[in-house]
């Protein structure tokens, strides 16, 4: 890690509807980078296909796949998105996706040129995209896994195997493909498939899990190929950028460590972390007290009146950003709020289910708020 250059100001704060506390810690050195500024993007709004994808954390996915026509339903209307995905069924999405059927018939011994997918499994093989087995076969009727979709995927957008960003690297054969999609975006650390301590590719891939990924894939790959959709029973969602992810990530690890559950992103407390990030940084001050918006706890009551029960946050202010690579910048500020037990206690704190992260930068001063919270 660069060594410490810069100081951080840190500041701890929690709120209750009938009591809150202050707690300020002293400067603490860290280093940084040049940063732009970080802005959460809201999605559109679509219609949905299906019946029972509402609580399903990739229903946006699942609704811009079928709407492109990529993935299919069932006869009942449901997309049952906790079922496996066979192999076959993975080369028709991502054939579908990428390529057109081939007449050819494939090479796998296991497949007959009358099997319902071998146009597509067959596109597939020659492309290079997928592989079979040292025994000749391809198992078309074998569920997916997690590995073998990233893989792929991977191979069509000609990404590399990447070092695993974590201590204790998992031991499977596609630690680097997982890294791989890390860094891509494919996996993202807060959805509830996700832990970075465990081999969780060779698991098999479901419905959504595939949705997701060809989703992300698909538009990392050919952008702007699909609308933006609000997803169902929900208000409009913030769209989490790798950094955002990053930190969040960092926060689930510790949490794991000590036995607690992980946060889930929530939008409205991110929505209210940018909000005060850019308050703070256009009028120039820093402290959970505005003089625009009021006390932290006048400025919570918003947040109370959607539901909220307990809430609270760190923040951080970095000055002359300049030269330092992002997740130095973005990891020594975690560590930092580690090493404080006012901050650790925060992130740490049992009580809390979800969080939203929100930065602001004028490309001099960055600065930073973890809100968390409680319904």
């Amino acid at each position: 890690m660069v060594g410490a250059k810069q100081a951080l100001n840190r500041i701890f704060i929690s709120l209750s509807r009938t009591a809150y506390k202050f707690l300020a810690v002293a400067l603490i050195g860290i280093s940084f980078c040049s940063l732009p500024v970080i802005r959460l993007q809201i999605l559109g709004q679509s219609s949905l296909k299906f019946s029972d994808i509402a609580s399903s954390w990739a229903q946006e996915e699942i609704t811009k796949l079928a709407q492109a026509g990529i993935i299919a339903g069932y006869p009942d209307g449901t997309f049952r998105p906790q079922d496996p995905v066979t192999r076959a069924e993975f080369a028709k999405m991502v054939v579908a996706s990428f390529a057109s059927p081939s007449e050819s018939p494939p090479s796998f011994k296991d497949v007959t040129q009358d099997f319902w997918a071998s146009r597509y499994i067959s596109a597939a093989q020659v492309m290079g995209w997928i592989n079979g087995f040292p025994d000749g076969t391809f198992r078309p009727q074998d569920p997916v896994t997690r590995a073998q979709v990233l893989a792929v995927l991977a191979r069509i957008a000609g990404w590399k195997e990447e070092a695993w960003p974590y201590q204790n690297p998992p031991s499977s054969w596609a630690t680097g493909i997982v890294a791989c999609a890390l860094k891509n975006g494919l996996i993202r650390a807060w959805e509830p498939y996700w832990n970075s301590q465990l081999p969780f590719a060779d698991f098999p891939c479901d419905r959504q899990e595939v949705a997701a990924f060809l989703g992300r894939a698909l538009e990392k790959i050919r952008p702007g190929i699909f609308p933006a959709v609000e997803v169902q029973g929900q208000a409009a969602t913030v769209s989490l950028d790798e950094k955002a992810a990053f930190l969040l990530d960092l926060i689930n690890q510790e949490r794991a460590r000590v036995g607690l559950n992980p946060l889930t992103w929530d939008s409205t407390l991110a929505d209210f972390a940018e909000k005060y990030a850019a308050e703070m940084g256009e009028n120039s001050f820093f402290s959970h007290n505005s003089p625009i918006s009021g006390s932290f706890q006048e400025r919570a009551r918003k947040l109370f009146d959607q539901g909220f029960t307990f809430v609270g946050e760190n923040l951080a202010r970095v000055d002359k950003i300049n030269a330092f690579d992002t997740e130095a910048l973005l990891f020594s500020i975690h560590n930092s709020f580690m090493n404080s037990s006012t901050h650790r206690d925060n992130i740490l704190n049992p009580n809390w289910t979800l969080v939203g992260i929100g930065f602001w930068s004028d490309g001099n001063w960055l600065y930073f708020e973890e809100c968390f919270g409680t319904k």
